[in-house]
């Protein structure tokens, strides 16, 4: 039978208000969903230019290794070539420096530096350490021998000089001695004189030896 005219409109009212709540939710679901997709946007967005950030930090930290090393070849270049002057002005005063040995170990250390790859940058200050520890043990040991050899062969030329003076002194006196006026010739002094002149230019060739060994 037909529904009474408050009861009908009564129940018309509630499904009406009904059918607007769902309405209601669906759209603050909708909003929801929209609002998490743009925060995860946003986290995607900061991620990805935090990670272009620190690759670009680490562009530009193994820019600036790369110049550094570039710098090192340069001064290790420069060393060499002063070595080299050193070299040729030591032979033009009889003083030989050979450094063959060294030139080949700093070869060596080049010759790694230069294979280097972006893996190994932490291996290159270990290397660059090394070089520095070589060359200036180099240095040391062979200021050491120099000093040694120089006091070994003022030594030497001050005890010859020595022998040499205490010989004339004592032909000297032997001549003021000499009662019965013979003196020796002058090709006995000639010879005399020769001999010293001789054992001098032994160890002057010695010396010169010695230091070209060194």
């Amino acid at each position: 039978s037909p529904l009474p005219g408050a009861l009908r409109t009564g129940l018309g009212g509630r499904v009406s208000k009904a059918m607007r709540v769902s309405m209601e939710e669906v759209v603050d679901y909708d909003g929801l969903d929209r609002a998490r997709d743009a925060e995860a946007v946003r986290e995607m967005g900061t991620a990805q230019l935090q990670q272009e950030q620190r690759d670009a930090a680490e562009d530009q930290r193994i820019r600036e290794m790369e110049e550094k090393l570039e710098a090192e070849r340069s001064r290790v270049a420069l060393m060499e070539e002063e070595l080299r002057e050193s070299v040729e002005v030591r032979a033009g005063q009889g003083q030989v420096l050979t450094v063959r040995k060294q030139g080949k170990e700093l070869e060596s250390v080049m010759g790694q530096l230069s294979k280097l790859t972006r893996e190994e940058l932490d291996e290159r200050q270990m290397l660059e350490d090394e070089w520095r520890h070589r060359i200036a043990s180099f240095e040391r040991q062979h200021r050491d021998m120099e000093d040694a050899l120089q006091r070994r062969h003022t030594s030497q030329l001050k005890k010859l000089q020595r022998e040499i003076s205490q010989g004339n002194s004592a032909l000297a006196t032997g001549i003021d001695r000499a009662r019965d006026g013979r003196v020796p010739s002058p090709r006995t002094l000639g010879r005399l004189q020769q001999e010293n002149m001789e054992r001098l230019a032994r160890l002057f060739h010695q010396h010169a030896s010695e230091r070209a060994d060194l």
